[in-house]
C-alpha cells in the first residue's frame, strides 16, 4: 500500500477544484477529506488563510508518512511574464527555517514531472520558477516525502 498524497488548500474553492478532480471523495471532518487520483489516495485539508490557520491545519500530520506535500492555490505573481491561471513549478522552495536561516527545500524531480505531465494534459499553462515561502510552518522539510 502507498502512503497518502496531502493536498493543503486555504480557500474553500481551492478546495472545491481539488475534489472535483477527486473519485470517491469523502469527507472526514470540516474542511477535511479523502479521495483517489489516478490510484493515489489524496488527504485534502482546506486550512484557512494566513500562518496561524496554515500551522493549525498541518499539525495533526508532522508526524504522519506521506508520499508528498502540494499547497494549491491562488496567488499573485512578482513577475509580470506570467499569467492568470499558469502552473509555476518549483524545483526547489525557499524558506526561513526555525532559527530564521534561509533554507532551501528540493523537490522530487518525478513528482514535478507528474504534475507537469498531468498539467499537459488538462491544457494548463506552466512554467518553472521560484517559490519562496514568507511564513514558517513546523514543517521539517526532509519530512516531506516519507
Amino acid at each position: 500500500m502507498s502512503l497518502p498524497t496531502l493536498v493543503l488548500t486555504a480557500m474553500a474553492w481551492e478546495a472545491a477544484a481539488v475534489r472535483a478532480v477527486l473519485e470517491q471523495v469523502q469527507p472526514e471532518r470540516e474542511g477535511v477529506w479523502r479521495g483517489w487520483c489516478r490510484g493515489r489516495e489524496i488527504v485534502l485539508v482546506r486550512g484557512g488563510m494566513g500562518p496561524r490557520r496554515a500551522e493549525h491545519a498541518v499539525d495533526e500530520f508532522t508526524d504522519t508518512p506521506l508520499a508528498a506535500v502540494y499547497s494549491v492555490g491562488c496567488a499573485g505573481a512578482l513577475v509580470p511574464e506570467l499569467s492568470v491561471g499558469q502552473l509555476v513549478l518549483a524545483p526547489a522552495v525557499r524558506m526561513f527555517d526555525g532559527a530564521g536561516r534561509l533554507t532551501t527545500c528540493e523537490a522530487d524531480p518525478r513528482l514535478l514531472a507528474d504534475v507537469q505531465s498531468a498539467a499537459r494534459q488538462a491544457h494548463v499553462a506552466t512554467t518553472d520558477g521560484a517559490v519562496f515561502i514568507a511564513i514558517l510552518i513546523r514543517f521539517v522539510p526532509t519530512s516531506l516525502v516519507g
